[in-house]
């Protein structure tokens, strides 16, 4: 009997083949939402840190939008933002101070299926990227890292509209003292 329902029950899983059950719906083909998420990991991977990699301001200001709407590190709330003008400044004086820039151990989520509004959601639009940025200080020679973590929403032109941007500013700034 143990058997029979063994099998009975390995035979229901197997037969569920990839399917994913969200909301009662069968989702059997994602591939246009992969393959947004794969479009908007290529622009973050060619434009923001490639740009960083040679130090080309407008390679890295290309990826945001007009309307960019950036939450950095040296926000206290998540409401708090800057323009794109703001975020040009920002990157400019970035290039200033620090050279050798490498983003390793990186990584890329997107979409969300859990998530605490309890709807479910598969958007590749919004994209979380993390790592370990490397730099050397221009002027001492330090080199300095800390972790990152950034949350990129994306518009239907495959720019970034909003762009929340997490380290500890403090921690990375102490290196230069070490």
């Amino acid at each position: 009997m143990k058997k029979i329902l063994f099998v009975f029950i390995l035979g229901c899983i197997l037969s569920c083949g990839n399917d994913i059950i969200i909301d009662n719906t069968a989702t059997k083909d994602n591939s246009k939402d992969i393959e947004t998420f794969n479009s908007h990991v290529k622009s973050i991977q060619d434009k923001l840190i490639k740009g960083f990699k040679t130090e080309d301001h407008d390679l890295i200001m290309s990826v945001f939008a007009d309307t960019i709407k950036w939450n950095g590190p040296n926000k206290k709330l998540l409401n708090e933002t800057s323009p794109y003008n703001e975020v040009s400044e920002a990157i400019k004086g970035y290039l200033a101070t620090y050279e050798n820039h490498n983003l390793k151990d990186v990584g890329y989520v997107g979409g969300n299926i859990y998530n605490s509004s309890m709807k479910p959601n598969s958007n590749p639009n919004n994209i979380r990227v993390y790592g370990n940025w490397h730099h050397t200080h221009s002027e001492s020679g330090v080199d300095v890292s800390h972790k990152w973590f950034a949350v990129a929403r994306f518009n239907e032109d495959g720019k970034i509209y909003r762009f929340n941007d997490f380290f500890d500013v403090t921690g990375f700034l102490q290196q230069h003292e070490e």
